[in-house]
């Protein structure tokens, strides 16, 4: 999977993209920028829709991350996103990380493969969450 410094040269030749790095401290093995500077940086911000990466979901712990940095950074997104995006793969259904994110409930969409639970596909479905799943090719 691409990381930032893959995707930035791209997103720097379109013209119509503005492209803003968050700051703050670098996960060197994820690639990511996170915590308190990142958050702080976020809070001035309103934002269309915001796309999550996350540690797990769960229908009744809801979405969860393993990273403590990270976490505080995603639940600010989460406050200043109208649409609320979750990217899992099948791996993260039933999940339960370390930091509590949000209720199973506030994500507007997650994508996910055609490998995910069905057991848990039925039930954030119950919850109201809409989950899309790619086909297998």
């Amino acid at each position: 999977m691409p990381g930032w410094r893959q995707i930035i040269p791209v997103m720097a030749e379109n013209d119509t993209c503005q492209v803003y790095l968050t700051g703050g401290l670098l996960r060197k093995n994820g690639h990511s920028l996170s915590g308190t500077n990142a958050g702080s940086f976020a809070s001035g911000f309103r934002v269309d829709k915001t796309v999550l990466s996350i540690g797990g979901i769960s229908v009744d712990q809801g979405v969860t991350e393993y990273h403590v940095e990270e976490s505080a950074l995603l639940r600010k997104f989460i406050d200043i996103s109208s649409k609320k995006i979750v990217l899992c793969d099948y791996s993260k259904f039933g999940e339960v990380a370390l930091n509590h994110i949000c209720p199973v409930n506030v994500p507007d969409a997650v994508f996910t493969d055609w490998r995910a639970p069905m057991k848990e596909v039925l039930g954030l479905r119950a919850k109201g969450v809409k989950v899309y799943m790619a086909e297998q090719r």
